[in-house]
């Protein structure tokens, strides 16, 4: 409806081919706002059509006439409710996404591919071929190289760093970058998983770097692999190293003539270890500044008080084997490179994660607690334990000890395995009122767990339903069954995945079908020359195996029969053909 003064006009849709021209048909006094009208629809059209001064007279259009007091209708119902449920929708999806993060990580690659590609910039590092790789990496005496992915975020943010280090190493290694999406034949002869991966190639064998993904690091690293175990000159070198901020760092000094066991020992300890910071000195005078005798080491803790005498070890074991020496060494460092009670929180995770101690125990309270008892225990412990503790710890760090549920004080005992497994051990109920009967209680839970009398505490989601389960094609595993009769004396292969993991989204189909082959195939078989197969399912996030170290999702894990031994990773593509060839390979027969 327009309105001007007081004259009202009457609203026109006037159809000239494909648009729809609205002209104003004047049924007032005002002929001069009329025609404005009228001129304005004739601008609209793109001087294509002509419009007549009466509309009425045109054949061509039709017609429609407004009432006087014009009324704004509302949609329909229907319509109404789809844009409710869209509305719910996406506030939906955005509640989900604030309390579950990790359920978009899967979008990462793709929106980083977009804003920037991960393949590295600077000119020091090299780009890779095939042929490249064939005539210069693969008999290198030294070349630092990177596979990655072009969607990669990781790879993106590491690809600056990548570059400084490789600028600082010019003359010492080369440092070169593939891109394994391109090169799938030598991402799989080097079982490359993910991305980033660096691996060190020299004289025909390869290392991969799994330290921090820092400039300094990756320097370091190469150097060490280049020269050795740095070599100290001087007492400002000495000072330089043993300033090294956040590591663990291990001084051997030894007498002017180092050609002896100890120093053997040490220099391939230093070689083998990439957690901590090693360095030596085969010069009397500078070891003189530190210990009374030669040899000796020196280990230099970041958590110490920096006013404290650092702990050193007169090594003296001239009728030692080897690896004897070896063991007395890492015993040494073990005991003396975490010092008391830790502790736990992000800026000492990195150091927590790479000791060498096998147990720790975990203590977590308010943070007003009184806990001298639990030092006086640590000391009582030394070198047996790796005393921790949190005052503040999360639902989620609850969780993961094994302490649903339980309230403050309380404690777990962590044994990790050499796999990267870790069990746990937690203490039962809270330990209520802190001081000696706390420390008698965890002092005695700590021997239990060291003798095996006590049984580690398996994280498990409810058992599923016995029908669903019987008519499923893939077999649901939590972590309470995987021992039971179900699975016991049967081949197994395994998918751990996580609901939020786009990847096992699109394996889960394929997973399906493989089953449903595999069923139909094997019972067609001479049951005497085959055993039977499990293909299964398990929620890695709700879920573990003893002794199975889940790194990433999805995993795939093909257990033999007899449960002996490390199972078969499987990291061949996931198509069913491929899958389907790598059960028939990997099967147990029977005699």
């Amino acid at each position: 409806r327009q309105q001007t003064g007081q004259s009202r006009g009457v609203v026109h849709a006037v159809r000239v081919g494909a648009p729809v021209i609205v002209t104003m048909a004047d049924q007032g006094t005002n002929p001069s706002t009329s025609a404005h009208l009228r001129q304005r629809a004739v601008q609209k059209s793109n001087n294509d059509e002509t419009l007549t001064k009466d509309p009425a007279n045109s054949s061509n259009k039709s017609e429609v006439q407004a009432p006087s007091e014009a009324r704004i209708s509302s949609p329909p119902l229907w319509q109404q409710i789809v844009v409710l449920l869209i509305i719910a929708a996406f506030a939906g999806t955005a509640f989900h996404i604030v309390r579950n993060p990790e359920s978009i990580l899967w979008l990462e690659g793709y929106l980083d591919v977009w804003s920037h590609p991960a393949k590295p910039s600077s000119p020091d590092v090299m780009h890779v071929d095939a042929d490249v790789f064939e005539a210069e990496v693969r008999s290198s005496t030294g070349y630092l190289l990177e596979f990655y992915a072009p969607w990669c975020g990781a790879c993106k943010n590491l690809s600056p760093t990548y570059g400084e280090a490789a600028t600082l190493l010019k003359g010492d290694a080369v440092v070169g970058a593939i891109d394994a999406t391109s090169h799938r034949e030598l991402a799989k002869e080097f079982s490359i998983t993910g991305f980033p991966t660096i691996l060190w190639f020299s004289n025909g064998t390869h290392r991969e770097y799994d330290g921090a993904r820092t400039t300094r690091a990756l320097v370091d690293w190469v150097h060490k692999r280049v020269y050795g175990v740095q070599q100290l000159q001087t007492s400002a070198d000495v000072a330089a190293v043993a300033a090294t901020p956040d590591t663990v760092v291990v001084l051997g000094f030894f007498p002017s003539d180092a050609d002896h066991d100890q120093w053997k020992v040490f220099q391939e300890r230093g070689m083998d270890d990439d957690d901590r910071k090693y360095a030596v000195t085969s010069g009397g005078a500078l070891g003189k500044e530190w210990c009374a005798t030669l040899p000796c080491v020196v280990v230099l803790s970041p958590l110490r008080d920096v006013e404290a005498s650092p702990p050193t070890w007169q090594w003296e074991a001239p009728n030692a084997t080897t690896a004897a020496l070896a063991e007395a060494l890492t015993a040494f460092i073990r005991a003396e490179e975490l010092p008391g009670v830790v502790p736990y929180s992000a800026a000492t995770r990195s150091l927590i994660s790479a000791t060498l101690h096998t147990h720790s125990v975990v203590l977590l309270t308010e943070q007003s607690s009184d806990i001298h008892w639990y030092h006086a225990l640590a000391a009582e412990q030394h070198g047996a334990a790796l005393f921790l503790h949190n005052a503040d710890a999360s639902d989620r760090f609850h969780s993961y000890l094994g302490l649903d549920g339980v309230e403050v004080p309380c404690v777990s005992v962590l044994v990790h395995s050499a796999n990267g497994y870790v069990r746990k051990f937690p203490l039962d109920g809270s330990l209520g009122s802190l001081g000696d009967a706390a420390q008698e209680r965890v002092r005695a839970h700590l021997s239990a767990v060291a003798s095996g009398t006590v049984a580690p505490k398996i994280k498990s989601a409810e058992a599923p339903d016995a029908a669903t389960e019987a008519a499923a094609a893939v077999k649901t595993v939590v972590g309470s069954t995987w021992d039971s009769d179900a699975f016991r004396g049967s081949d197994v292969f395994l998918e751990v995945y996580a609901p939020w993991c786009g990847h096992c989204k699109k394996l889960a189909p394929i997973w399906t079908e493989l089953a449903q082959q595999l069923e139909s195939e094997f019972e067609a078989e001479d049951e005497g020359v085959h055993g039977k197969v499990i293909i299964a399912k398990m929620d890695g996030t709700e879920n573990e195996i003893p002794d199975v170290n889940i790194k990433g999702f999805p995993t795939l894990l093909f257990f033999n029969a007899d449960r002996q031994g490390e199972p078969v990773s499987y990291r061949g593509a996931r198509t069913l053909d491929a899958l389907v060839a790598f059960v028939r390979t990997h099967r147990t027969r029977v005699p």
